[in-house]
Formats: structure tokens, C-alpha cells, sequence
């Protein structure tokens, strides 16, 4: 390349990723000080090199939402033996189950608290889904409550025919699962009754179980023999108003539960996990947790709670297992629980990392990530906790909401090793960007914006055995996250507009008289749309609402066009706002005047005719954007590179294609400002440098 151009071509490592750093010349080499929607598309480790560009788009996976513009609470992946995995989601106050084509499709009836978060527990092939309202236990087909109260009154006993038992006898009931093998706390103890070789009649016991209680039991002691103990005797359906049995006592042989050993829990939790076999649970706002008996998540005894840093005034707000351990944790502090059996220890295993909510925490292979009330975003392996930031997202970091931290949430997309939250910024509530990390490359990648994020999990599809990353929006919809190049558009049969020219506009409308935009069920809304100028200005915003013509900006959320757009302007629904910053290029003197002569660009662009934006900001004037440069990725001659005319060529490929302008002008640093704005027109960055001369005798006053 140097014999055609002249100029050597520094080849960009993007691998240090993205730093919001205030002295932007200070940067490593490579790292991008100033990027939105960006993403390492290719990434090798030996060295540590990626290429950069626009992230992929996302997919909506059910048009129609679930519930017109509801929160999805809750996402999370359903495993049954026998069974394929279900995706399911919470809104609204409904479960639903994606039907594996295009529809979330509702399972019960409304249960569950609309607007509150729900959060989940494995437990026996159910799935337990609490909100701090209701306990639910939902096992595939429907849903029930967690536990069940005691019969309200003793069962009656009297003699009958025998042959039978002889002795002095009392006993009490319970309701009984036979499909959970669960029975509630035991009912009060009949009276005594005294048998001589006769059989025991028993009353059923009042109460009102629930559906799945399809028998009651019968658990019988003998007084006059001093038993301690009382031992089960008989199983009757629910339908039987009286049993009658003889068991003897030694086929007595199950004991029976203790008062209130399978009471349901005393109140709702706001979040519940698995620990040894422990339900451990936690009460909205609470300072303690509460601990199941062992293998039974419900069974609840209330004398079995604990408390966690009590006297700190400071709720609990995560309880969930780490490996082999079980954390709990409060917006700056983390604890541990010890033992085998109840009482647990809760010991402190750190006072300067916590966690600001249950959904802004995960475990990833052997590390657990978080989020701390001051910290921020961290890494930990209970031996080393470092926090993430390092002084390089004070700035971004600044911008988050601090009265919303506790809808920050977490999310996983393994293929590409990268972990992120959704964080919601520049005061408002709702959580509008992703802040990625690869976690391999140990490096931020720039901020992601496209949809309101609520809820995350990753699932793999049975039917193409593939693991994705997927996300519920605040529209009742649930789209599978980085696939494609649009940002999340619903399609019919024939497509939807997606692009045109206004007929009309204002700051908060667009208006195309042929259009046919998506209205079934939420419509577009929460979706981006761009307008470009006739002089290739752009802006983006995001729709609240739309009819057949119309696209209706959300105002209350962000801001109106500024200046409106007119009829004649372009519009894009699903683009993606993708841009970054170069760090400042000055040769190694910030001081000494360069006089510039060409740059050059080599890009991975998958289709000929596709153009890439180039901005320049010249001696750090951070107010003034130069004329956009246009580099067009024409197809070429075909040649390879070194052998090509300059200009535009191809690079050892169809794909790889370098393009250079003439800049001709003389500063003493300049940054650049790649974008790519077209949907469905990717253009991967791969190489750029500059072609400058030092002007050893052009210094500017007091330079070093």
C-alpha cells in the first residue's frame, strides 16, 4: 500500500474498546472515546485485535404484543423432562409461552401484580414466580398458590365396628399433593377416644384447600402408651366426608409433620432461590430472609427468618446462589450464608460491594457481575472484587439515573462473551441503553440504544438448536437481541413501509399519504425512526404511537425533531444510529502543525455501492463538525490491493474493500467520526490512518 499511496496505513486495533474519558488524546490506541451502537464484529486474541461498525439489529419475535403497551416483567426459560424447552414471559399480570412462530400465547388467568417485576425459582420441573404480591407455583398447564393453610378445625373421631386397635388414640389431618408429594401444617388434635379391638372413624376436617389438594390424611398417636409421636394411618380422597381404618401400630410407619412445619409462607416474597435444597426467601423491603424446610419450597416455618445486617436500615435487595454459595446482598454490601441446616450464618463477605437489585446481578461461568450503588458496574470471585469503571465511564456514568438504579437489569449474550446492563440515563426511568462489556477482550464497547428494555434471558430454540440472547420491551413485546440489520421492524405479508418520503411533517409527526405502516397491537411503538434532510442531515427519535400514515413521536420521553423535518425529507423506521469518534490523531505532539494529504479507510462491506460517513472535528474544536466526507465502496475493478487504481478498490476480497480522499489542510490534531446510517447497509471498520507531514517550523505559542 505504501507504494501507492505514499503514506503508511496504521492498521486500527479496536480491542480497548470503549473509554469515556475527558482527555480523549490520552487514550490507548484504538479505544473509542465517543460511539454509539458499536460492535466488535470480529475478535482475535493472539494478539488481542477487533474490527469495529454498527451492531447488529434485533428481531421481533411477536408482533402482536401480549398486552398493549404493558411491561414485560419477567423472561425466562421453562425446562420439563420429556418436554422441549418453553420461552415464557410475564405481562401485564398474565403468563404467557411463545408458540415458537410469531405469538406469545397466554397459559392462566391473571395473577400475578401488573407493573411489578416477577422473579423466578426452579423447584421440582415448577417454576415458583413471586412479585412481592403473590406466591405462584406454576407447573406447565396452571398455576396454583405456593403452600397451603391447615385445615381450620380437628378431625372428629369415634369408634366402629372392629375388628381393630385396641388402646387410647387422637389424631389431627392435613390436605395432600399427591403429584407435588406435598401436605399442609396439621390440623388441631381431636379428642381422645378409647378402642377395643374397633376400627377408628374419622370426620374429614373443615377447610377450603386448593384444587391440587386431591386428598386429605390421617396421622394418629396412641396416648395410653405415652407415644410421642404421631404416625400416618390413612390416605382418603378429598371427595370422602369420613374414613374409616384399622392400620395397627406397627404399620404406623411415616411420621407426621409438627405445627406449622408446611405452612405456606406467612407473606408474599419479592424474590426467592434454591439453596442445598432451602427456599430462601425475601419480603419486599425487607432486612431478613426467610428459610424453607429442606427439599420442600413449600413449606414455610415462620419462626424459620433471619436477618442480614439487621439495624441498617437498608433493605435486601438480591438473595440468589453464586456456585456453591448463596449471596445476599444490599445496594453497597454483600453477605453469605454458612451451614447445613437451620439457623444459617449470614456472614459478611464484603462492606464495599453490593448490589443495587435482584435483576442487575448474574453468574457467569465462575464470576458473578453486579452492580454497586456507588461503584457502579463490577467483577467478583469473592476473592477479588474489582469494579468495572476504572475511571474510564465516569463520565457515562454520571448520566445514569440515581433515583432508577433499581431498574438497572442484566443481560448475557454468550456467543459473543459480552455481559451488559440496561441502564436508564439523562434522568428518565425507563431503561433506553445497553452498556456492553466483552469480557474476553476485557474491554466496554460503546452504548447501545434501540429499544426500552425490561427483561432478559437467554434460551435455545428447539426447533434451530440455536442460544440466544432475548429481551422483553415496554410494549408487551419480546424481540431476540444482535440479529440482522434492522432494529426490531414487524413485518406482514406484503411488508409494512419502512421507508419513504414525507407528504408532511412536524416536530412530533411524519406523515407519508402512501404509506401502510404496522398498526396491529402496539403498532411501531418504541421503535427508532430517522428523518434525513435533503442535505443529509439526520435525526433520530422514537415513535410513541402510529396509524396507517402517521408516525407519532414519544415527546414525554425524549425530545421533538429540532428543526422540524418538511414534506420531501426521508424517513427510516428500524435504523440504527450507529457513529464513533477517533481518538485525537496528532503524530505525538498535540503542539506541532501537520499538514494532512490524504485519508484512508479499509472496510469489510458485504455489497457493492454503500457508503460510509466520515466527520472531521480539526484542533479539538468540539463545537464545530467539518463537511461530511462521502466514501462510496463501489465494487471495483477487482483487483488487489498495491495493484488496483487508487481511489476504490478491492482487498483480497469481494468483502474488503479500502478507499482514500484528499483532506488538504493544515491543523495541529483532528479527530474523525465514522457513521453509517442506511439500514440494512453494514459497514464494517477495519483500517483507517492518516497521511500527514509534520511542519517542523509551525509550532503554536507555549507548545512543549
Amino acid at each position: 500500500m505504501s507504494a501507492a499511496s505514499g503514506y503508511p496505513l496504521l492498521v486500527e486495533d479496536f480491542s480497548p474498546g470503549f473509554h469515556a474519558a475527558t482527555v480523549s488524546n490520552r487514550l490507548p490506541p484504538g479505544a473509542t472515546p465517543d460511539a454509539k451502537n458499536a460492535w466488535f464484529h470480529q475478535v482475535g486474541f493472539t494478539p488481542k485485535r477487533a474490527t469495529m461498525g454498527r451492531r447488529p439489529g434485533d428481531r421481533l419475535i411477536n408482533p402482536t404484543a401480549m398486552s398493549l403497551g404493558d411491561r414485560v416483567e419477567a423472561l425466562f426459560e421453562f425446562r420439563q423432562r420429556g418436554a422441549n424447552p418453553k420461552l415464557l414471559a410475564i405481562c401485564d399480570g398474565l403468563l404467557y409461552a411463545f408458540d415458537g412462530i410469531d405469538a406469545f400465547v397466554a397459559q392462566t388467568i391473571a395473577i400475578w401484580t401488573p407493573g411489578e417485576p416477577v422473579r423466578v425459582s426452579m423447584f421440582r420441573e415448577n417454576v415458583l414466580l413471586v412479585d412481592g404480591t403473590v406466591n405462584k407455583r406454576w407447573n406447565g398447564a396452571a398455576a396454583f398458590d405456593l403452600g397451603t393453610i391447615a385445615p381450620t378445625a380437628a378431625p372428629a373421631l369415634a369408634t366402629a365396628a372392629g375388628p381393630g386397635v385396641t388402646g387410647t388414640y387422637e389424631g389431627y389431618g392435613v390436605w395432600y399433593d399427591p403429584v407435588m408429594d406435598h401436605e399442609s401444617s396439621p390440623s388441631a388434635t381431636s379428642a381422645q377416644v378409647v378402642f377395643a379391638n374397633q376400627a377408628r372413624q374419622w370426620t374429614k376436617p373443615a377447610g377450603a384447600p386448593g384444587a391440587e389438594y386431591t386428598h386429605w390424611r390421617i396421622y394418629v398417636r396412641r396416648v395410653d402408651t405415652n407415644e410421642l409421636n404421631f404416625y400416618r394411618a390413612a390416605t382418603e380422597p378429598i371427595a370422602s366426608a369420613t374414613l374409616t381404618e384399622n392400620t395397627s401400630d406397627t404399620a404406623r410407619r411415616d411420621l407426621g409433620p409438627q405445627a406449622n412445619d408446611n405452612d405456606p409462607p406467612s407473606a408474599p416474597f419479592a424474590m426467592i432461590g434454591e439453596w442445598n435444597g432451602f427456599g430462601i426467601g425475601v419480603e419486599p423491603d425487607s432486612d431478613e430472609f426467610v428459610v424453607s424446610k429442606q427439599g420442600d419450597l413449600q413449606s414455610w416455618h415462620p419462626k424459620h427468618r433471619f436477618p442480614v445486617n439487621r439495624g441498617s436500615g437498608t433493605p435486601t435487595t438480591t438473595a440468589k446462589p453464586y456456585g456453591e454459595e448463596y449471596l445476599l446482598q444490599k445496594d453497597s454490601g454483600t453477605w453469605r450464608l454458612i451451614g447445613t441446616k437451620v439457623p444459617f450464618i449470614c456472614r459478611k463477605v464484603v462492606g464495599s460491594f453490593g448490589n443495587v437489585a435482584y435483576d442487575a446481578s448474574m453468574e457467569i461461568g465462575s464470576q458473578y457481575w453486579g452492580w454497586d450503588r456507588e461503584k457502579g458496574p463490577y467483577v467478583t470471585d469473592l476473592v477479588t472484587w474489582r469494579a468495572l469503571d476504572e475511571g474510564r465511564l465516569k463520565n457515562f456514568l454520571a448520566t445514569i439515573t440515581p433515583t432508577a438504579l433499581h431498574k438497572i437489569r442484566i443481560g448475557h449474550v454468550p456467543s459473543e462473551r459480552i455481559v451488559f446492563w440496561a441502564v436508564p440515563v439523562g434522568g428518565a426511568s425507563r431503561t433506553r441503553v445497553l452498556l456492553p462489556y466483552q469480557y474476553e477482550l476485557d474491554a466496554w464497547l460503546p452504548p447501545i440504544e434501540g429499544l426500552e428494555y425490561s427483561a432478559f434471558c437467554t434460551f435455545t430454540d428447539p426447533t434451530s438448536a440455536t442460544l440466544a440472547t432475548y429481551a422483553g420491551d415496554e410494549w408487551g413485546r419480546v424481540h431476540r437481541l444482535f440479529i440482522g440489520d434492522r432494529q426490531s421492524v414487524p413485518t406482514t405479508n406484503p411488508m409494512s413501509t419502512l421507508t419513504g418520503t414525507a407528504t408532511a411533517a412536524t416536530a412530533s409527526t411524519i406523515t407519508d399519504a402512501g404509506a401502510a405502516f404496522y398498526t396491529t397491537g402496539s403498532g411501531l411503538a418504541g421503535l427508532p425512526v430517522a428523518v434525513r434532510s435533503p442535505a443529509g442531515d439526520w435525526q433520530w427519535r422514537r415513535i410513541a404511537s402510529n396509524t396507517g400514515t402517521v408516525l407519532t413521536l414519544d415527546t414525554v420521553n425524549g425530545a421533538p425533531f429540532s428543526p422540524a423535518p418538511a414534506a420531501g425529507w426521508t424517513y427510516y423506521v428500524g435504523g440504527i444510529e450507529w457513529y464513533q469518534w477517533t481518538p485525537v490523531l496528532d503524530v505525538g505532539d498535540p503542539f506541532l502543525e501537520k499538514l494532512l494529504h490524504d485519508l484512508h479507510i479499509a472496510a469489510l462491506a458485504p455489497t457493492s455501492a454503500l457508503a460510509l460517513s466520515v466527520d472531521v472535528r480539526v484542533n479539538g474544536d468540539l463545537a464545530s463538525v467539518r463537511p461530511t466526507l462521502e466514501f462510496a465502496f463501489s465494487a471495483g475493478s477487482g483487483g488487489v490491493w498495491g495493484v488496483s487504481t487508487w481511489g476504490s478498490a478491492v482487498w483480497g476480497g469481494a468483502a474488503q474493500r479500502p478507499s482514500k480522499q484528499s483532506l488538504g489542510r493544515t491543523v495541529e490534531s483532528v479527530q474523525f467520526r465514522f457513521r453509517n446510517f442506511t439500514p440494512d447497509a453494514r459497514v464494517i471498520l477495519s483500517a483507517y490512518a492518516l497521511g500527514a507531514d509534520p511542519n517542523v517550523r509551525r509550532r503554536s505559542v507555549g507548545g512543549a
